[in-house]
């Protein structure tokens, strides 16, 4: 048990019982806005048909208290902290939509281009180290950070070997932006 933070399928995107309340509140919410841009309404594309699609999830296991005092610190609270979607569209701020959310009453919804940027803007500060996995199917980001983490620290020592808690979660919204903007998927906490 616990909170993971997971990709949202097209199919789940679409179902009534699952994601559908969220993307047709968040369709209306953003269809002038991308009419205005020239796009056409953010849906969520479907993953290949041969099943070999690329997934996210990561179980959030380690305190969040660290990471939230950085993203404070360092101004980056709205677009790492302050949203329960993340999609692949830029927007100025995060949108709260009157659509629950596994864990709220309503739904705040964030552009994985400024939740990209503040991740990085963070993975610089902590100066992460190489090695960490570029993708987090089957929870890699969760078994390194268990298993290579130590490791890693002592052959690429820096600030971010001193609040491991803090570069877990660091990572874990770099690698969910990455995998929202190549992807196109949202994801989301559950």
């Amino acid at each position: 048990m616990g909170i993971y933070l997971v990709d949202i399928g097209s199919d789940d995107w679409a179902d009534e019982d699952a994601y559908a309340p969220i993307a047709q509140e968040l369709a209306e919410e953003l269809a002038e806005e991308l009419a205005e841009l020239g796009l056409p309404p953010y849906t969520c594309p479907p993953e290949p048909a041969d099943g070999t699609g690329e997934r996210f999830d990561v179980k959030i296991n380690v305190p969040m208290d660290s990471f939230g005092r950085l993203c404070r610190a360092h101004d980056v609270s709205g677009e790492l902290l302050d949203w329960e979607v993340l999609i692949p569209v830029d927007l100025d701020e995060e949108i709260e939509l009157p659509a629950e959310s596994a864990y709220t009453d309503t739904t705040r919804v964030a552009g994985a281009p400024a939740a990209l940027a503040a991740a990085r803007h963070l993975a610089e500060v902590l100066g992460l180290p190489p090695g960490i996995p570029a993708t987090s199917e089957n929870l890699f980001l969760n078994s390194w950070f268990a298993d290579r983490a130590q490791a890693a620290a002592a052959l690429h020592p820096g600030p971010w070997t001193e609040d491991l808690d803090a570069a877990f979660h660091v990572t874990v919204h770099l690698r969910a932006a990455e995998f929202v903007l190549r992807t196109g998927r949202p994801v989301t906490y559950s």
